[in-house]
Order: structure tokens, then C-alpha cells, then sequence
């Protein structure tokens, strides 16, 4: 059975300024697939569950850390996210 956390480890300042929110969403996003390394992103079969393990983490992480600008980078990532994985619709002629 794989790790079910990860400490990720930032800087009270860090919270307040874009690189910074950068720099500890990436490493949250890092801690995510570690602690979802059980369902192989590359298997067929197990690659929708680690994305759903992988949003669930990262989720929970920015709303533990519980800060506005990490929280509405979150939102911003996960909303054009939710864009790419719609279906486009083609016109027809």
C-alpha cells in the first residue's frame, strides 16, 4: 500500500506573491502524484483513477492550506483543465 501523505513545506511570505504561489502549488502538485503513485498515470486501466486520487490530494492540500491566492490559482488550473477535457463540438457543413 503507497503513502497516504506528504509534508509539503513553504514560507508564511510565500503566500503572498505570485512566484511564491507558483512554487508551492507545484510542489502540492508534486506531493499529489507522489501520495497517488499507486495508480500508474500511464496504465490504461488505472490512469483515471490516479487523476481522480491526483485532484482529490491537491484539492484537499490547497483547502488545508487555506490561503486566497493559492486557492484561486487552484481554481484557475482547475477550471481550464475542465475546458481542455470538454468535447468539441464540430460544425458541420
Amino acid at each position: 500500500d503507497g503513502p497516504s501523505a506528504r509534508t509539503v513545506s513553504y514560507q508564511v511570505h510565500d503566500l503572498t506573491n505570485a512566484q511564491g504561489i507558483e512554487r508551492i502549488y507545484r510542489n502540492l502538485q508534486s506531493a499529489a502524484h507522489y501520495v497517488c503513485a499507486d495508480y500508474d498515470a500511464r496504465g490504461f486501466s488505472t490512469a483515471r483513477a490516479h487523476q481522480v486520487c491526483f485532484d482529490a490530494a491537491l484539492s484537499a492540500a490547497v483547502a488545508k492550506v487555506d490561503a486566497p491566492l493559492l486557492t484561486q490559482r487552484h481554481s484557475d488550473e482547475t477550471q481550464a483543465l475542465l475546458r481542455l477535457r470538454q468535447p468539441t463540438k464540430m460544425a458541420s457543413r
